[in-house]
This record gives C-alpha cells, structure tokens and sequence, in this order.
C-alpha cells in the first residue's frame, strides 16, 4: 500500500474512538473495504467516499434531527457543522418516553457513528466528527435542508458547472454568484439570519458538494486559519486549489462608513492570505488560487483574486 492511499483512508475512514482512556483510533473497517476493493478494480480511489449501498438515507437523517426536539437538534447540527466542541456525559440508558436531554441526543449520535471522542474533559467527553465521509453527510444533509427551503430550486448541474470553472479555470464568479442568489432567498425569507458564519457555511457546503475536492473550514496554518481552503482528491489531476478569506459586513455598518470599510476589510483579507502564504506546505502548491471575497448583507461588494509570487 503506498503512502498516499494510507494518507487518503486516513482522512476518510480513521477516527474513531470509543474510550477516552483509549490510546489509539480506528478505522471504520467497512468503509476501507469499499475503497480498496473500488481501487483495485480502477486504479484510483472511488468518487464517493461512502459506498451508496449503505450511506445515509436523508430522510433517516432528517427523522434523527427532528427526534424530540427539533430546534434545539438543528443547534447542535450547526454547531457541528461549525467544528464546535460537544461537551457531554455518554449517557449509556436513555428512554424517549422521558425527557430526551442535549446530552441524551449526543449520545445517540456517538452510538451511531456521527460523532466520536475526542479527548476526555475530567467526568465527561469532548466529542468531535471523526472523519471527512461522515462530515461530508453532515454537509450533504444541510445542503438538503437549504434546497427544501429556498423560493427557487437550487440546480445541481449550474452549482457543478460554476466548481469546474473554478477547477479547470481558476474562475470564482459563477459560484460565488449561487450563493448570493441563496444568501439573498433564505434571508428575504427570514429562514436564517445570515452572518459571516453562515455565509461561510455556504461556501463549504457547495463546495463539498462538487466530490473534487477536500474542503476544509477554518483550516488551520502557522500563525491562523484560513476561512475556506480546498484541495484536490487523490486522483483529481491538473486542477486548481484554493484559499479564500471571508469578511462580511452588516448593512447598518455599511450604511455608516461605506466603501471605506469595505477596502478596509479587503486588506485585512489580502494581508492575512499574504501571511498565510508563506507557510511551507502551501508553497509546495502549484496551482493554488487565492481570494478575498467581502460581502455586505447578501451582495458581494468585492470579489478580488491574489496573486502572491
């Protein structure tokens, strides 16, 4: 087995971890299956990292996250999606009958495979996702979430179409285009109060939905982390990868200072990918795009590619 596919199960299928007294993490043994026997027969790893006989049916997905308490599961789903810490007991009986807790509901995702240890914290356990597959169903599953709830349908083939522009192009407009269009129809919506955090959210969750690339949000380098990187998978040749800093600025504030705070958050962005620039690993990256992109409301007032020798 050579060294790349070793990095690549890793990413995918590594972990797990059941005890927080435990030393080392797992592999998700079905998955690993599925990989190297696709492998075997291409020569290249699979498209999808999870076998379609077996990944997550979204109305199961749903049926989960509306379990009790609706609301308060879609906190936690943003949370998560957000790479936030879940602190929790591992509650090892609970009933549906009585009162089905936060922690019950972390629980339940531990059991299932969604969420794993982390680290334990004194009596109680930090869990976290355990691998890019089952963040990727997370993602997929919000994406639904966003498609069942925008006025005008999301056309799948135009969002693929905009990646292989950024993919094969180098070309950002049409992508960052759809997710104005959503931005703009969930908000007039009143469906979610749209922030930095959630524009982010977006781009990720589009992203990811493209299968090039490996998306990584608050991807963290010597001296910060960098809004939104993407790389390209194992077996994904001759493409472009990306950075891209993300400012957003509320209405009311724009209303206020105007451009002048808008090319003020354009160099934060540019001096930050400058920086970030430097660190070694990035450097080795022959054809990686960087962008500030600075939104006001759900407009992108700048849209600036930067080009760092």
């Amino acid at each position: 087995m050579t060294d790349d596919i070793l990095q690549e199960l890793k990413i995918c299928y590594n972990g797990y971890l059941f005890n927080k007294d435990a030393q080392k993490r797992v592999f998700n043994s079905d998955m690993v299956l599925y990989c190297l026997t696709e492998y075997l027969i291409s020569h290249i790893p699979p498209m999808d990292l999870i076998d379609t006989n077996i990944s997550s049916d979204y109305s199961k997905m749903k049926n989960l996250f509306t379990l009790k308490n609706k609301e308060r599961n879609f906190k936690i789903l943003e949370s998560i999606l957000n790479d936030e810490p879940q602190l929790t007991s591992i509650i090892h009986k609970f009933s549906l009958a009585k009162e089905f807790t936060a922690g019950d509901f972390l629980s339940l995702l531990f059991y299932l495979g969604f969420l794993t240890i982390e680290k334990g914290v004194l009596n109680r356990v930090k869990l976290k996702v355990p691998n890019y597959v089952i963040k990727e169903l997370y993602f997929d599953f919000f994406a639904q979430i966003i498609r069942d709830k925008m006025e005008q349908e999301l056309d799948i083939m135009e969002l693929a179409n905009s990646i292989e522009k950024i993919a094969l192009d180098g070309n950002i407009d049409e992508f960052v285009g759809l997710v104005e269009r959503t931005v703009g129809d969930l908000s007039y919506r009143d469906y979610i109060n749209f922030d930095e955090k959630y524009i982010k959210l977006l781009f990720v969750t589009y992203m990811m939905l493209s299968k090039l690339y490996y998306v990584k949000s608050e991807y963290e380098v010597k001296g910060g982390y960098i809004d939104i990187a993407f790389f390209k998978r194992m077996g994904i040749e001759d493409i472009y990868e990306g950075l891209i800093e993300l400012k957003y600025i509320k209405k009311s504030d724009y209303d206020k200072k105007g451009v002048v705070l808008v090319q003020k958050k354009l160099e934060e962005g540019k001096s930050q990918l400058l920086a970030y620039s430097q660190v070694k690993e990035l450097q080795e990256k022959q054809r990686l795009l960087k962008w500030v992109l600075v939104f006001v409301g759900d407009k992108c007032m700048e849209k600036v590619r930067i080009e760092i020798s």
